[in-house]
């Protein structure tokens, strides 16, 4: 059986079903699951949501310029 989990809950150790998951096209390693709870702190723009992906998913806080340079690289 397959569970998808929020991304934000599972980076504090927490289990959430997802409610939905943001995309950016052409960067599948951007795509970010989200619960209910978390749905307001994703960000909406573009560089900012390269940042708290990176921050979230990988661990790493990234630059603006570093996240810039992120998006031209297709995944």
């Amino acid at each position: 059986m397959k569970v998808d989990v929020c991304d934000v809950c599972l980076r504090e150790g927490k289990l959430t079903k997802r409610k939905g998951r943001y995309r950016l096209k052409g960067h599948r390693s951007l795509s970010l699951d989200y619960c209910a709870n978390h749905l307001k702190s994703v960000p909406k723009e573009s560089i900012p949501y390269v940042q708290f992906v990176w921050r979230i998913k990988f661990g790493l806080n990234i630059t603006a310029e570093q996240a810039k340079g992120s998006l031209k690289r297709s995944i």
